[in-house]
Formats: C-alpha cells, sequence, structure tokens
C-alpha cells in the first residue's frame, strides 16, 4: 500500500470514521427524549415484569435504529473510501472482470465519494443496506437496555439501601480526608 499510493492510504476513511463517534451520542440522546414521551423513568426497573419490560426493550431498540439510521449515509461513504478500488489499467493488469463500472470508481476524500455516489447512483445509495442492519441491531440494543434499566435499578436500590444505613462512616475516617 505504501509503495503504491503513499502514506495517505493508511489513513483513507478517518474522517467519516470521525463523524461516526457521536453514535453513542445520538443512540443514548433518543434513548432519553423517547423514555420522557412515554413518561418511563429511567433506573427504577427493580424487578422483571412485563410492563417495565417492553419499553426498555421497544426504546431501547428504536434509539439505536434512530442512531443507525442517522449515520448510515456516512458509514456508507467511509466503507467505500476504505475499500481497494482499481484504474482500468489495474483491471486489465491482473486480469480482472467486472461488469459492473462502479467497481473502477475511485474516490479522493470524502467530499468526492459523495458527488460520486450521488452523481452515479442517486441519493438512495446513501441508504443501501439499512434494512437489514436495523433488524440485525434492534433486538440486540433492545435487550442491551432492558440490562442497562434494571441495572440501574439495582444500583439505585443498593445506593438507597447503603443511605439508609449510615455506612458511609466509613468514608467519613480520618485516613480518607
Amino acid at each position: 500500500m505504501y509503495q503504491k499510493e503513499g502514506i495517505r492510504s493508511f489513513y483513507r476513511g478517518l474522517l467519516p470514521s470521525l463523524f461516526m463517534s457521536v453514535y453513542g451520542v445520538i443512540q443514548m440522546y433518543s434513548y432519553e427524549i423517547l423514555c420522557h414521551q412515554f413518561k418511563f423513568d429511567t433506573g427504577q426497573a427493580k424487578k422483571i415484569s412485563w410492563d417495565n419490560m417492553a419499553i426498555p426493550f421497544l426504546i431501547g431498540g428504536l434509539s439505536r435504529s434512530i442512531a443507525s439510521a442517522t449515520l448510515h449515509p456516512i458509514n456508507i461513504v467511509r466503507m467505500r473510501l476504505q475499500m481497494k478500488t482499481y484504474s482500468a489499467d489495474e483491471f486489465k493488469e491482473k486480469k480482472l472482470h467486472s461488469t459492473n463500472k462502479l467497481d473502477q470508481v475511485r474516490y479522493n476524500g470524502m467530499l468526492d465519494c459523495i458527488k460520486k455516489m450521488y452523481k452515479n447512483e442517486g441519493a438512495l445509495s446513501f441508504y443501501k443496506g439499512i434494512t437489514p442492519g436495523i433488524l440485525k441491531i434492534f433486538p440486540s440494543s433492545g435487550i442491551f437496555f432492558l440490562f442497562y434499566e434494571f441495572t440501574l435499578g439495582t444500583l439505585n436500590t443498593v445506593e438507597w439501601k447503603f443511605k439508609q444505613t449510615n455506612s458511609n462512616k466509613f468514608w467519613e475516617e480520618e485516613k480518607f480526608k
């Protein structure tokens, strides 16, 4: 890679990857907003029951789906930039055959990739593969947020009991001041 394309080849797709770092922020923000909209108090689930299982599962799956749909175009651009592309000469030299003209498209950065994708494939190209992606992440994220709520509920219960028993005298000793 270095010999043919230089040091820049190691950093292909870095800028879109940096944009992807806000994924967790979007997910947690949408989770909290949706919980507020459905009047669900986070961290209050102390035991498993049907009425407090469905809401975190559904809202958790939906919040991750929102984050995924929001950042899917950037993820597609990142993957396109990181894919190995060949020029027409390299196709002939390596004796490769492809009927897809997009296999030979080279991108010179993020904006170039966005322009070429929009021009050659249209706006929907930024959302290719989103349906299977959401079908995959919805249940796992729902289960994650279900356990997240029960963990918060358990920790809140432990904290409340700790405060009630005045066990915090341990932290007030001289060695911790």
